[in-house]
């Protein structure tokens, strides 16, 4: 999808850096840089690799699954000035999974933190889907960047 794409170069224009973190479960689209993304089925990865170098999948939806990112991804993996963006959605294929209160939050100040760009992919539930504008105001939690598409024109063609 193309909003992806063009968040993904976003934040790596604006930060200099190349590493992308996005969430186990969570799906983004089937372009390339979407589909690298996206760890919902291994199936939509078949037969399309190597797919785009330099993106970790976290856990979701748990607050102990952000001490995953000090314990692991910037002490084994990566360092965290080498992360671009952290990419997160209310993962909603085959139903929502609604992170625990505190979850946003936390990663929102590891983003702040490290310099690291908070995106939310509200494709699927946005535009009031959740009941608010943006499932990110349920939280409290501003991201820096922000994606929409299909239900903001409610199909209507160009």
């Amino acid at each position: 999808m193309q909003a992806v794409e063009a968040a993904l170069k976003l934040a790596r224009r604006a930060t200099g850096r190349h590493a992308i973190v996005s969430f186990l479960g969570g799906f983004h689209g089937r372009t390339m840089g979407a589909l690298s993304l996206t760890a919902s089925k291994a199936a939509y990865h078949a037969g399309f690799g190597p797919l785009l170098p330099g993106v970790h999948h976290a856990p979701f939806g748990h607050v102990q699954d952000l001490d995953w990112f000090e314990a692991v991804l910037f002490d084994k993996v990566v360092p965290a000035d080498e992360i671009a963006a952290v990419i997160v959605e209310l993962q909603d294929e085959g139903g929502y999974v609604v992170p625990q209160d505190g979850f946003l939050a936390g990663l929102r100040e590891i983003c702040d933190r490290h310099g690291i760009v908070l995106i939310a992919d509200k494709v699927q539930s946005g535009a009031g889907r959740t009941g608010r504008m943006w499932a990110f105001e349920h939280w409290g939690v501003e991201p820096d960047i922000l994606l929409s598409a299909k239900g903001i024109a409610s199909g209507m063609p160009r």
